[in-house]
């Protein structure tokens, strides 16, 4: 399957100097005749130069990736200086450079009857995991080094500890585990009292676990000993989020709970939501976006207070903050909002998204969309 790279610039020229001039001709009596003035035609990228400078960003590469009839995008996953694309149902990983959009290799891996999550990285290895079994790759060209059957069946994203190199899962049946990718072996194991439909969070050296039924646990990475435990009063089905010294957790039971990650005990309760919290809390800095279900816009907190700073109608997803502004996106759009008051500062027009990704330290973002186009932008200054 190739690979296309495609540098806009290089079109945007061509398009400048034959489409967006203006000059003047004369006619049969001599006199300066105005040449019309043509407006720049789309280009065809996921966002257009114009709408994206409108938010302070600038094209880079873009890279369509060709999919197979029947095939769709299940995670596109920023590794350093990789992006890794994976497909299903035939499960293809396509690599590609960071810094151009270059295709560095292809490859299929598993069955049909494995669905694999999204992956993680150590250095020279690629470490891809599917409900049953664990693949190590060679990053530089996609050989598989070795595979291995999994402990238990998991049914969310594996989290890697870099520290102990073990990738530790959340199984269906309440088991945590970690897989070492040493010698493919379980090194140790925690039992949950109910079974666990979200990732485990790396919380410094430890992980904290959740499982449906509302019980959490924060454990020794390297050991899996319980530091401490215990439950909110209600159903947890979101995915926790970290911050520097909390765990944040949202429960059906309508609050959102920052957990002291030393003592388990909470730092701050918010009640503000007074509805049953079914999606994830995101965690930007000392800002924590919440969004209101069903579809009743957003919340910002204060991360170390839990103070309610705005909210917002807006369904848009958090994707980083700036010194000044956040920016959002939907299907449709890139948004960005004002950090302080929550006020919409813009929302340009993009082609369909299905997700927006931080690439990079400098604020760069990688565009993608369910058809297979990836497309870099970068901050204009």
């Amino acid at each position: 399957m190739r690979l296309l790279t495609v540098h806009w610039l290089a079109l945007l020229s061509i398009l400048t100097l034959t489409v967006g001039c203006s000059s003047t001709d004369t006619d049969s009596t001599g006199d300066p005749t105005p040449r019309p003035v043509l407006k720049s035609t789309p280009l065809g990228f996921l966002i257009e130069p114009e709408p994206a400078a409108e938010v302070g960003y600038r094209l880079g590469w873009a890279s369509p990736i060709k999919l197979l009839e029947g095939q769709e995008i299940t995670s596109v996953t920023v590794l350093d200086d990789m992006v890794i694309v994976v497909e299903d149902p035939v499960n293809m990983i396509t690599a590609l450079s960071a810094k151009d959009g270059e295709l560095l290799w292809k490859t299929t891996l598993g069955s049909r009857l494995e669905t694999l999550f999204a992956p993680s990285r150590d250095g020279r290895e690629l470490y891809f995991h599917s409900a049953s079994r664990m693949f190590t790759l060679q990053a530089r060209n996609g050989q598989v080094i070795a595979a291995a059957p999994l402990q238990t069946p998991v049914s969310a994203p594996a989290v890697y500890s870099e520290l102990n190199r073990l990738m530790i899962m959340s199984g269906v049946d309440g088991m945590v585990f970690a897989h070492s990718v040493d010698n493919n072996f379980s090194r140790w194991s925690y039992r949950m009292a109910n079974r666990i439909s979200s990732s485990p969070v790396i919380a410094g050296q430890d992980v904290f676990v959740v499982d449906v039924g509302g019980t959490y646990a924060m454990l020794e990475a390297s050991t899996g000993l319980p530091l401490w435990r215990n439950h909110t009063l209600g159903p947890v089905t979101t995915s926790p989020g970290v911050q520097d010294s909390e765990v944040i957790v949202a429960s059906s039971d309508g609050k959102l709970y920052a957990l002291n990650r030393t003592t388990g005990k909470d730092t701050w309760v918010y009640l503000g939501a007074e509805q049953p919290l079914t999606a994830s809390p995101t965690v930007l800095g000392r800002l924590i976006i919440l969004p209101l279900p069903p579809d009743k816009g957003l919340v910002a907190l204060d991360a170390i207070t839990g103070e309610e700073l705005w909210r917002s109608d807006s369904k848009a997803k958090p994707v980083l903050t700036r010194q000044q502004d956040m920016l959002m996106y939907t299907p449709n759009s890139l948004v960005s909002i004002e950090l302080s008051s929550g006020e919409v500062l813009a929302e340009v027009p993009t082609k369909t998204l299905m997700s927006v990704t931080p690439i990079g330290d400098d604020g760069s973002l990688l565009l993608t969309n369910a058809s297979g186009k990836l497309l870099r932008i970068s901050p204009s200054k």
